[in-house]
């Protein structure tokens, strides 16, 4: 009994003393829990006031370290919340602000704008917020520099255009307003082009050559337009002086007329002065006042032509006529009988007929049987013969080429060819 009461003290004494380093080492680790609680609590205080900094939120004075204490364990579930949703705030707003950057870096055209995601991610969203920043002030430097040159391009044609109404306009319609001058002298300068090609175009076909001048071709164009129309005053320089030329003709021809019509109404008073003359004789030698005499070898002188064949010589082939320089016709009037040369040429035809009515007149008729068997002879009441002309002309007789096959013959009468048609 003893043994067991030893055994059961021993017990009893080693349960005690673990008791006792259990309850040692509670203790110690429930001091290092409310050290830790308190320090999660100043964390989270610490987070949720950094949080509230220039956010517009007051959140942290909810989760301050006195009512996140652990003897306030209870009151936990209600009041961390509060951290929660201002987490879920802070998070939504950095996803808005980046996709915001995200899309202006799209809008501004950034090279390498990236994904939305690297907006939001802690080693990346410093770098990519820089960049955006970097691009949108070459933006709006580009933006500014575009707005200069146009005012300056402007300048030169009187267009006032000026940048700080481009910077300051706030929508399309109104940068459309600022620019509206300078967008009307555009137009009227195409319409004036379009007018200038126009008539070029139109120049070109005057001068003889269409050309086209199209914008694609223009320099080309006017270059080949400019050849056509120095072409074409080429031409209307020499027309010009062809007819100053012409002008100067007509001047001395205008001068060589009045010299004819000086010479016409001196020749008129000669030609009066000698009609008079030739009244004075036409009644001298009692021909009548009208009597108009044949000219020496006209139709009218050789119309009146009557002769014989002499001789034919068909071996040599030819005939002769009783007809030659000496020989003439006469022109009646008032009874009067007037010589008129009948001129036989080498060259002058005649003809050869048989049989007229006068045939039996002879060599030696009188002047005026002559004249008269001439003048009654009918186409149809002779005999044709033949036709030819005179080769040789004598003082009173002619020799005729003889036509091959002709029946010439001694005694057969001669005519102006004129005569027999």
């Amino acid at each position: 009994m003893k043994i067991l009461n030893i055994i059961l003290s021993i017990f009893i004494f080693i349960f005690a003393a673990a008791s006792a380093v259990f309850s040692y080492f509670l203790f110690e680790k429930r001091a290092q829990f409310v050290s830790g609680h308190e320090k999660m609590a100043n964390a989270i205080y610490e987070s949720s006031k950094a949080l509230d900094a220039g956010s517009g939120t007051a959140d942290s004075k909810k989760l301050t370290p006195e009512i996140l204490a652990h003897d306030k364990y209870a009151d936990l579930d209600s009041a961390l919340p509060a951290l929660s949703s201002q987490s879920k705030k802070i998070v939504a707003q950095r996803n808005a602000l980046a996709q915001s950057l995200w899309n202006i870096a799209e809008a501004i055209r950034m090279k390498d704008a990236g994904e939305v995601e690297s907006y939001r991610q802690i080693d990346s969203y410093s770098g990519r917020m820089d960049a955006v920043v970097a691009g949108v002030a070459d933006t709006v430097k580009h933006r500014d520099n575009a707005y200069q040159a146009i005012s300056d391009v402007a300048k030169p044609y009187r267009v006032n255009i000026r940048k700080e109404a481009l910077v300051n306009a706030s929508d399309l319609r109104a940068s459309r307003a600022v620019l509206k001058p300078l967008a009307d002298y555009i137009k009227n300068t195409l319409n004036n082009s379009n007018a200038y090609r126009s008539a070029l175009v139109e120049v070109s076909r005057i001068a003889g050559k269409k050309v086209n001048v199209a914008d694609n071709r223009r320099d080309a164009g006017i270059k080949e337009v400019k050849a056509v129309v120095t072409a074409k005053v080429g031409e209307v320089n020499t027309l010009l002086g062809e007819l100053s030329k012409v002008k100067r003709d007509n001047s001395r021809l205008n001068s060589a007329v009045r010299s004819r019509d000086a010479q016409i109404k001196a020749a008129e008073k000669k030609y009066k002065d000698v009609s008079n003359a030739l009244s004075e004789l036409k009644e001298s030698i009692g021909v009548a006042k009208d009597y108009r005499p044949w000219r020496a070898g006209s139709e009218e002188a050789r119309s009146r032509m009557f002769g014989k064949v002499t001789a034919v010589s068909k071996e040599y082939g030819y005939f002769v006529i009783d007809l030659g320089e000496r020989s003439v016709v006469y022109q009646e009037s008032n009874g009067k009988k007037v010589p008129i040369a009948l001129k036989l040429t080498s060259g002058v035809e005649v003809a050869v007929v048989r049989k007229p009515v006068a045939a039996e007149a002879k060599k030696d008729a009188p002047a005026s049987d002559i004249v008269k068997g001439a003048a009654e002879i009918k186409n149809e009441s002779v005999v044709f013969i033949a036709s030819s002309s005179i080769v040789r002309v004598g003082e009173t007789e002619s020799v005729v080429d003889l036509p091959a096959g002709s029946d010439v013959k001694v005694g057969d009468i001669v005519l102006y060819k004129n005569k027999v048609k």
